[in-house]
């Protein structure tokens, strides 16, 4: 890999302002392939271990609650209280939900089914 593909810690901006979510991604993202353990990247970089496993944590949570998701158009017909809809999770479970089901409900269910392995 190549110094241009690689993540550059070095044109990260340092003031206080600028420690949001993506100076901390841009360290995850780097840690991950240096190959270093998280303290000794932590170390290695002069970072708080005590921050960097706070943003580990905020960022892991923050990206749990986007799920990529593939829509299909598919012919819309008057629906039946029988009727379900299909959503296959990224992590292999597989969610039908009655038609009726409410937005939150079904979202719901997604976080839920999300943190699980089935």
């Amino acid at each position: 890999m190549n110094d241009l593909t690689q993540p550059s810690i070095k044109n990260i901006r340092t003031d206080k302002r600028s420690k949001g979510p993506e100076y901390w991604q841009a360290h995850m993202d780097a840690l991950k392939q240096s190959g270093m353990t998280k303290t000794g990247y932590c170390m290695h970089h002069g970072l708080s271990t005590a921050t960097f496993f706070k943003w580990e944590k905020k960022l892991a949570k923050a990206s749990a609650l986007f799920v990529p998701a593939k829509l299909e158009t598919v012919p819309v017909y008057p629906a039946s209280s029988n009727d379900l809809i299909r959503i296959d999770l990224p992590n292999g479970c597989v969610i039908s939900l009655p038609v009726s089901c409410s937005p939150t409900e079904g979202l719901r269910w997604i976080e839920t089914l999300m943190r699980a392995s089935c």
